[in-house]
């Protein structure tokens, strides 16, 4: 089952995987446009006269984001399991099999998400990635599946996500709470898109507009506060946050206090944990000689992560740095 929005190009890659797809009992694909501004209409009803399984093709009302348009798939499909992937991704021709064969005996498998090696090679720094190579906790929808009575039970995806990002951990933690049993089956693989324009400049630009919708993690949290024992600390999104912070106040002493041997020294103490981080222990992928100018272009956007945690903080009235 796929929700898709406007990766009309994506879209026979995708269905040409799902024609590979080897040791499995006849399926049925759902794939929903989510009412997409480009192709994809007239993609999906080409690929749906010609695709040797059945392919069943769905449109929201209007565009409402992934959880409803998931929502109208996985309800319209027939099955009693629900294979759910996205519309930039590749499954392994092993991989229904595989997924199929774990849900016998688990209400939830999450599967391995990968990247194409290939396509990683030389696509800057600030070019958007997905891997997902141990248990995460997360339940990302690009390798999930999930028992049909189980979805039944908890109601699908929340609908009052309305940008993707968040609706699959939500469903996921919903059905912890209830008690589904669980499993992570690293057999089961879907290859990831590298997304990238082509340009450096123009995938910060991307990245930095990515950062906004991470504004429902606070959502997520205040939801489902065992989400907590997945973050950095409990209270940090990802660990780069809490260096983030520390840099920030390390130039907020510079800039308001420049003189002084201490003052230097201390800020420079604050500083130096968000360098390390960000220059050895998780860089961007870019040569050292870049670096002068990628890790300013970094930061910024770590600040902006940052800031955006603060403002869901307030607006959904829960504490996430």
């Amino acid at each position: 089952m796929v929700s898709t929005y406007n990766r009309a190009d994506s879209l026979p890659r995708l269905v040409a995987a799902l024609e590979s797809q080897q040791g499995v009992h006849p399926f049925e694909a759902v794939i929903v446009d989510d009412c997409s501004t480009d192709r994809t209409r007239e993609a999906l009803r080409e690929l749906a006269q010609r695709t040797r399984f059945p392919l069943r093709v769905l449109q929201t009302p209007v565009n409402s984001g992934p959880a409803t348009g998931r929502n109208l798939g996985w309800r319209a499909a027939r099955a009693p399991l629900i294979a759910f992937t996205d519309d930039d991704c590749q499954p392994d021709p092993a991989w229904l099999a595989r997924l199929t064969a774990a849900l016998e005996q688990a209400d939830v498998v999450q599967g391995q998400t990968r990247v194409d090696p290939v396509e990683l090679g030389g696509v800057g720094p600030f070019a958007r990635v997905q891997a997902i190579e141990e248990w995460s906790g997360l339940f990302e929808c690009c390798n999930i599946g999930y028992r049909r009575e189980m979805l039944e039970r908890i109601g699908g995806f929340d609908e009052s996500f309305p940008r993707p990002f968040g609706e699959d951990v939500d469903l996921g933690w919903r059905a912890v709470e209830v008690g589904a049993n669980l499993a992570w089956a690293p057999e089961v693989l879907v290859i990831h898109d590298v997304e990238t324009s082509g340009n450096r400049v123009r995938d910060w630009v991307l990245w930095m507009k990515d950062i906004r919708r991470r504004v429902y993690a606070a959502l997520m949290v205040k939801k489902h506060p065992g989400l907590r024992t997945q973050l950095h600390r409990r209270w940090f999104y990802k660990p780069h946050h809490p260096r983030t912070l520390a840099a920030l106040v390390g130039l907020g002493i510079i800039a308001t206090r420049p003189s002084g041997r201490l003052r230097w020294l201390a800020a420079g103490g604050l500083i130096a944990p968000w360098l390390h981080y960000r220059a050895v222990v998780d860089p961007r992928p870019a040569r050292r000689r870049n670096y002068p100018v990628v890790l300013p272009l970094t930061f910024i956007g770590d600040a902006a992560d940052v800031g955006v945690m603060l403002v869901g903080s307030i607006r959904f009235r829960t504490i996430l740095l």
